[in-house]
């Protein structure tokens, strides 16, 4: 993933739209920015890839992060 991508997030059993707004060059270190209460994170979450998919870094919870 890279800035400005335009993905679907689901965490915690809720999915929201949102578009990438920081990303890491090689794409393990994101920062998610979304309009709705997630989970916890009001309008941004930063997640990191741990080699097994995506986890939000305050919980380690999965976090579901498909590219439209």
């Amino acid at each position: 993933m890279t800035k400005g991508d335009r993905v679907k997030i689901r965490f915690k059993g809720r999915e929201v739209e949102g578009v990438v707004v920081l990303a890491s060059e090689n794409g393990n270190s994101l920062a998610l920015e979304f309009e709705a209460l997630l989970g916890g994170y009001a309008g941004m979450m930063p997640v990191l890839d741990w080699g097994d998919g995506y986890r939000d870094l305050v919980t380690n919870s999965p976090v579901e992060i498909t590219k439209l």
